[in-house]
């Protein structure tokens, strides 16, 4: 697991939380608040008071204002909670793909003649052809030195395996 995604994760999710804590803390207080001083009946009575048009509309702005808030709160978080999803998908994907690689490992059943190896199938293939489906291995040719003096001593130029 990369540690930036662990890192980034965490912290994205630190701030979701953090964000909770903030309005689940606002509203606490503000009930605190207006409990402890009766604010809410000081305001009805005000209004009852004062009927004017005017503070009705600027208290519906008020109110207004706090619901866009809380919304903006509510919808920064599911953000910050979507982000988290995204990149936990993109680390589970990219973890498959790294499993995914072509590695060989362990034991290849290999003629001790021809040199050709046996597939999970049962099929006899060149070290080449195998190497190179099972890897990304590619193969260019040459002669070693020890072939070449025995390639070279024979009368036709071939020399038997």
């Amino acid at each position: 697991m990369d540690e930036s995604f662990t890192h980034s994760r965490d912290l994205l999710r630190a701030r979701a939380l953090r964000d909770g804590y903030i309005i689940l803390g606002s509203a606490v207080v503000l009930y605190a608040v207006s409990a402890s001083y009766k604010i809410f009946d000081r305001v009805v009575v005000w209004l009852y008071e004062h009927q004017s048009y005017d503070i009705d509309e600027l208290l519906t702005v008020l109110v207004f204002l706090l619901a866009a808030g809380a919304v903006f709160i509510w919808r920064r978080r599911n953000e910050l909670l979507e982000e988290i999803r995204q990149r936990e998908q993109i680390e589970a994907e990219r973890a498959e793909l790294i499993r995914e690689v072509k590695t060989l490992g362990g034991l290849l059943p290999i003629c001790a003649w021809c040199k050709r190896i046996r597939d999970d199938k049962g099929y006899w293939n060149q070290l080449e052809a195998y190497i190179s489906s099972h890897s990304d291995a590619e193969f260019t040719h040459g002669i070693c030195p020890d072939c070449l003096s025995k390639v070279q001593q024979t009368p036709s130029g071939t020399a038997g395996r």
